[in-house]
């Protein structure tokens, strides 16, 4: 476990900054286990720095060279906090997402006026809660078009589907 560097911690803001999610760090520090981002107490800091355990905390992402990326569990905390990037969906689509399934227009309910085309979106249920990470195959005005809009990447359901083995 240690403190992120400079361009590390810039990456990593840099990420935050997109998905509307700085204000997960209030209270909290960030510490690296290899390339995973995880997110602890701002009081355990320095307890997690001198005990090195194997893990701790609530992973958020993974840092590569030059680019966060967003977890499951940090999409579901961030998602509370952050207005951006994110594609409502119903709850008949709710269910098909957590079985792995894409995000067809019909199914929107709302989307954030940030999302272009190609862009990594939270994909929300009605409760705000984020059930899925995916790629916008289209802008936030063509959202409601009836083909696939979003595809899915990452969904919470993988941990039921796969057993959490891959």
């Amino acid at each position: 476990m240690r403190h992120p560097n400079k361009k590390e911690m810039r990456t990593l803001i840099a990420g935050l900054r997109y998905w509307g999610g700085l204000e997960i760090l209030r209270g909290r520090e960030i510490v690296l286990r290899g390339r995973e981002v995880l997110l602890i107490p701002s009081e355990l800091r320095d307890l997690v720095l001198s005990l090195k355990p194997y893990y701790c905390g609530i992973k958020i992402g993974d840092l590569s060279s030059k680019k966060f990326h967003l977890s499951l569990e940090g999409a579901y905390l961030i998602s509370k906090v952050s207005s951006k990037k994110k594609v409502f969906v119903n709850e008949k689509a709710e269910m098909l997402v957590l079985y792995g399934r894409d995000v067809f227009g019909n199914s929107v309910t709302d989307a954030t006026q940030d999302i272009r085309e190609n862009d990594e979106v939270m994909i929300c249920n009605s409760f705000n809660e984020a059930i899925a990470i995916g790629r916008a195959r289209v802008s936030w005005e063509r959202m409601k078009e009836p083909r696939v809009v979003v595809e899915n990447l990452r969904d919470r359901g993988w941990y039921t589907r796969e057993c959490g083995t891959r």
